[in-house]
């Protein structure tokens, strides 16, 4: 609830400054969608950063996020706030975006009155408003994390926007799982016979004439990808289509649910994905230029039958 009376703390505050409220905001609905509405673990570190390691329900999704922030008053050890996400995302809805709005945690304060979200018009100012947030037990389950020195076998860069399309179209379908599919080929016109990959994003629809609904992405190497829309025969078969001389040399199929979850709410941008056969899709969504600031996002691959 609002209020336009700050309840003075007599004790050791904690800020966190909220800087580009659009952002946080964006960032806390896809994580909500995620956790299906659930807990999270917000950490507080003194260095000057949050980070939040979750993972979805099923324990086959993984998301990893870390923001560079102004943080103050946190002088000992780093701190975890215990929310629950669907809460935290309508708080941080009520504040205007164009005032200046922090997260502030009493640690020594009553329950009732230790974490609210703190809306001033500017530094100073004789207005503000309060947002209580309420913390719950910290029950949550540490997530396994990768190894810091994960490679993958492709990385593959491209806009959020026109991954976002395709898996809202599967998603209206009622299509389930999404195929990247990687070709490579020596480039004729090139003296040094660089490799050029090409990548097709596929979603199929089946029906009961085993015809499929495909949504194609070409994209080779950094040029620009151009989307296509296919309907006819299903392009998904014992052997995946790559037309000469490309020579097919991964086919990975993953979530359409997981991934649009995670894109849903996000603000569009350019990505990375990061591919390996049988080895979970790396979706990393930069939030500042430093590489510092990022979220992680980790699918599980769908094994099909002729993976076996």
């Amino acid at each position: 609830m609002a209020s336009n009376e700050m309840d003075v703390c007599d004790v050791s505050v904690v800020k966190v400054n909220l800087e580009n409220l659009k952002l946080w905001k964006s960032i806390f609905r896809s994580i909500k969608s995620v956790v299906d509405g659930g807990p999270v673990s917000l950490c507080i570190h003194k260095a000057g950063y949050v980070t939040v390691k979750t993972h979805d329900s099923a324990h086959v999704a993984l998301l990893i996020f870390k923001m560079s922030c102004d943080v103050e008053g946190l002088e000992d050890d780093d701190i975890s706030l215990v929310l629950n996400s669907a809460k935290l995302d309508l708080k941080l809805n009520m504040p205007k975006e164009q005032h200046d709005v922090a997260l502030v945690y009493c640690p020594n304060a009553p329950i009732d009155k230790n974490l609210f979200l703190f809306e001033e018009e500017s530094e100073g100012c004789a207005s503000f408003n309060t947002y209580r947030l309420n913390l719950l037990n910290d029950d949550t389950e540490e997530p396994g994390l990768p190894p810091n020195n994960e490679t993958f076998l492709f990385s593959i860069v491209l806009e959020m926007s026109l991954l976002r399309g395709v898996l809202s179209n599967a998603n209206t379908l009622k299509g389930e799982t999404i195929s990247f599919i990687i070709s490579q080929s020596k480039s004729k016109t090139s003296p040094t016979s660089d490799v050029v990959n090409r990548l097709r994003i596929v979603v199929g629809i089946g029906s009961d004439d085993e015809f499929e609904k495909c949504f194609t992405t070409l994209h080779e190497n950094s040029q620009d990808a151009k989307r296509i829309e296919l309907d006819g025969p299903a392009l998904r078969g014992a052997q995946p289509v790559a037309e000469a001389p490309f020579v097919v040399k991964l086919d990975a199929t993953y979530s359409v649910k997981q991934l649009l979850d995670f894109l849903g709410a996000l603000e569009p941008q350019t990505i990375c994905i990061g591919l390996s056969k049988n080895m979970p899709l790396k979706l990393t969504y930069p939030l500042d230029e430093t590489g510092e600031s990022f979220i992680h996002f980790y699918a599980a691959p769908r094994i099909r039958d002729d993976d076996e």
